[in-house]
């Protein structure tokens, strides 16, 4: 009996994302970004939808780790610790308290930037 030949996997869509044009505004929310995610790979909303689920779960236990991510031709995104200091409530104008915690810190890389390589 002859074994079964793996069959080859469906290329990737190259086009430019997205391609189906998208309102432009300012700031994205997820389901603007899932949607152009599924667009680009060609799959549904909902696969659209578990891929960026996924991508931002597993960025998210990497840097509370403590791990720098370094994508390239996009940016390095890593934490920095902020020390605690005195705050100012903008309603009251009341000094508060912050108390000390990490922040997410996006380096782009230049080729996000300029769209070149090198300098």
């Amino acid at each position: 009996m002859p074994t079964p030949q793996p069959q080859p996997s469906k290329p990737r869509n190259k086009t430019p994302i997205p391609q189906r044009p998208i309102p432009r505004k300012a700031t994205l929310a997820r389901p603007e970004v899932a949607a152009a995610v599924a667009a680009y790979l060609g799959v549904t909303a909902t696969q659209g939808r578990s891929v960026l689920d996924g991508v931002i779960a597993v960025l998210r236990q990497l840097l509370v780790a403590g791990h720098t991510i370094e994508l390239r031709g996009f940016g390095r995104l890593r934490t920095r610790w902020v020390k605690p200091h005195i705050g100012v409530n903008p309603l009251t104008r009341a000094a508060v308290s912050v108390p000390g915690h990490n922040v997410v810190v996006v380096t782009p890389s230049s080729v996000f930037l300029t769209g070149k390589r090198g300098k």
